[in-house]
């Protein structure tokens, strides 16, 4: 058996010993750095605009479902090869000419079949993409707007979480209401979740954020039969959801710099009756297909104001009603742009009048439509106001002006019995309804 000893040498012996070794050995070389990839450095030169476009672009043909944001990785790439492989063409990654100009014309195509817009839910400041041409016209909804087919394929809707609402509960209550949800996906961040899945026989997906201390989303529901063609819908419309500052209990409330009304014809000289909220802090006043008006009358504590406008031929005053209404009405006005995809049609929804108070409310833009009793006849006009409660903006209250209130206040400018002869019928009022446009410093 060998014995070892160890034998302790000065620094300089051990150095001295060691030396040979050293010097005799390769020197290292640090490893070599990967060789770019000229997929990814060819993306990283275009413009960020560019490689938007480009995935917005792949969204809409359903060759990618990730997050457009102009970060090109390795998903991205995938969903350009899955393009090109689909057209027959070789799967280099990276669109040359033709490609390019093959993706954006088959996006728009998708796009314009949807009736793709992009608009701001005012109830609730979500911003969202709206398939147009697949759902109608928004009508409110419990805690925002609601979009819907008109047999009920595509059901879209944005919300507003309670004040105190954690997003944790929110996030919770989305994955088991209502009961027959049964998540296939869901993520919890720090300030969002997503939650998808099916739901009898739809699928389902929602997205909600917390900004400003206030939870705000919106939630989509459509048949699994239309999943080819509505995927990627949702895809698009995630990626444009956003949502807008919240107003706090306490904050001054501020007028929007550009406010849509409705107003009502009251005689033939050019008298309309409206909502005073509509005519407030204007620097222009404009009814549409009449051009410029002045506020001719208010009342000094209500809510009802008289436009004039001037040298327009043609109006058609309505029918006023005898005597106030409680119980069923129809309300006929003209919705904010942004709730119509841009468009200014005149729309007709049902309410109930218990005393003052308009139930359901109605929505943006009805600030002074009509309010009709059953023979068509103008029983009063709307009054919306937006109300403030604790942790963010609430949807608006409605009440009724009656017309008892608007002959008084037309009575300096001739009253509006003598020619308040339109025939009776909701359809009749139809030329009676205007929008009025409200311009702010």
């Amino acid at each position: 058996m060998r014995t070892w000893v160890a034998i302790a040498l000065p620094a300089t012996a051990l150095a001295a010993a060691l030396l040979p070794a050293i010097a005799g050995a390769a020197p290292k070389r640090p490893a070599p750095a990967p060789a770019p990839n000229p997929v990814t450095t060819s993306y990283a030169a275009m413009p960020e605009a560019d490689r938007i476009a480009i995935q917005d672009d792949l969204v809409w043909t359903g060759d990618y479902n990730g997050v457009v944001s102009g970060d090109f990785n390795n998903r991205a790439i995938a969903g350009v090869k899955a393009f090109q492989k689909r057209r027959g063409g070789k799967d280099t990654g990276v669109l040359n000419p033709p490609e390019r100009t093959a993706l954006s014309r088959a996006a728009k195509q998708r796009r314009t079949a949807a009736g793709w817009q992009i608009v701001v839910e005012p109830m609730t400041g979500v911003r969202l993409g709206i398939p147009a041409k697949l759902v109608g016209a928004a009508v409110r909804a419990a805690a925002g707007s609601r979009w819907a087919s008109a047999h009920g394929e595509v059901q879209i809707e944005t919300f507003k979480m309670p004040p105190g609402t954690t997003l944790q509960a929110a996030y919770d209550a989305q994955r088991k209401e209502p009961a027959q949800r049964k998540p296939s996906y869901n993520v919890l961040r720090p300030d969002f979740f997503v939650v998808t899945g099916s739901q009898g026989l739809k699928k389902f997906y929602v997205r909600a954020q917390e900004k400003d201390g206030g939870i705000r989303g919106f939630s989509i529901l459509y048949d699994q039969a239309m999943e080819g063609t509505f995927d990627p819908i949702v895809i698009a419309m995630s990626n444009a959801f956003a949502t807008a500052p919240s107003m706090t209990a306490g904050e001054p409330m501020t007028h929007r710099k550009v406010e849509y009304g409705t107003a009502v014809v009251l005689d033939r000289a050019g008298h309309l009756a409206t909502s005073r909220q509509v005519t407030e802090e204007c620097q222009t006043i404009t009814v549409s297909g009449a051009g410029p008006a002045v506020v001719a009358g208010a009342e000094k504590d209500g809510g009802l104001a008289v436009l004039r406008v001037y040298g327009v031929r043609g109006l058609q005053p309505i029918s006023l009603a005898n005597a106030g209404h409680d119980g069923p009405l129809n309300l006929r006005g003209i919705a904010d742009p942004s709730m119509q995809n841009g468009a200014d049609a005149t729309t007709t929804v049902a309410a109930t009048a218990v005393g003052p108070t308009l139930a359901p409310t109605p929505l943006p833009g009805f600030a002074g439509a009509a309010a009709l009793d059953r023979e068509g006849k103008l029983t009063g006009i709307v009054d919306l106001r937006p109300q403030i409660t604790l942790g963010s903006r609430d949807s608006a209250r409605a009440t009724l002006i009656s017309a008892d209130r608007i002959r008084a206040l037309m009575i300096p400018f001739g009253g509006v019995a003598a020619e308040s002869t339109q025939p009776a019928g909701s359809g009749a009022t139809k030329p009676s309804i205007l929008r009025v446009i409200c311009t702010r410093k």
